[in-house]
């Protein structure tokens, strides 16, 4: 391949660790988001959560079951949309396992737990914000 049409990284050094840092703690932040937001007794996020979740995982499954953040930050680091060798893409919840618990889950195990976490959290968000009306 010609060095002219090999991709280039946008960014390097210590930014591009800082990118990717910030890029793996957003990820967490929206994780804890999906699973803990129907708790937030605010109408406004119960709300948004219940708009967010199903957004996030149609927006996951319209790119290939691969997060968007994922695919920017490999093209800001590698300069490819698509990063064979980051283990994070379309697999991020794996990876958080195994690295903060020390399990190794299948990646259709995890889909399905998942999914199945991301759905009762929005049933309870939308629970919580009808018994909230109620009051």
């Amino acid at each position: 391949m010609p060095e002219s049409s090999r991709p280039r990284p946008l960014v390097t050094g210590g930014a591009a660790r800082a990118l990717s840092w910030t890029c793996h703690n957003l990820h967490i932040v929206i994780l804890v988001f999906i699973v803990l937001g129907w708790t937030v007794p605010v109408n406004a996020v119960l709300w948004a959560h219940l708009v967010l979740v199903p957004l996030i995982l149609g927006i996951w499954y319209l790119n290939d079951c691969s997060c968007p953040l994922n695919n920017i930050e490999s093209y800001l680091l590698k300069g490819l949309w698509r990063d064979p060798d980051n283990r994070e893409e379309g697999s991020f919840v794996v990876v958080v396992v195994e690295q903060y618990l020390g399990v190794k889950p299948t990646q259709k195990t995890m889909d399905i737990i998942t999914y199945a976490i991301m759905g009762l959290a929005w049933l309870l968000s939308g629970v919580h914000l009808w018994l909230r009306a109620e009051a």
